[in-house]
């Protein structure tokens, strides 16, 4: 009884909270409280958005390459990162829908 309540008590809090931040971040018009900071995220208030990025070396590239039928070789991969990038977007030539439900941007 408990572990059942538990499965679905979480799954209705996922929910709610997932509505919560779908209509928190929904913006309808130019007018709207929240337009600036979903047109721009440059502002002092901004909050931040990162990229991260990995690379992979292969170690024995030329080997795997030149390789022969009767030894076959595993490619031997080397991760390096994360590397990390603030990342700035502005949105520009905004047109909202005529219903207001979507909206294009470049």
């Amino acid at each position: 009884g408990l572990f059942l309540f538990g499965i679905i008590f979480g799954a209705v809090v996922r929910e709610k909270v997932n509505d919560g931040l779908v209509a928190a971040s929904k913006v309808c018009g130019p007018h709207d409280d929240s337009y600036e900071a979903w047109r721009t995220n440059t502002g002092s208030d901004s909050p931040p958005k990162y990229k991260y990025f990995y690379a992979f070396e292969a170690e024995n590239a030329k080997a795997y390459l030149e390789q022969i039928p009767t030894n076959p070789q595993s490619l031997t991969l080397n991760m390096t990162g994360p590397y990390v990038m603030q990342q700035f977007d502005t949105k520009f030539d905004i047109h909202f829908s005529e219903a207001m439900d979507s909206a294009t941007y470049k």
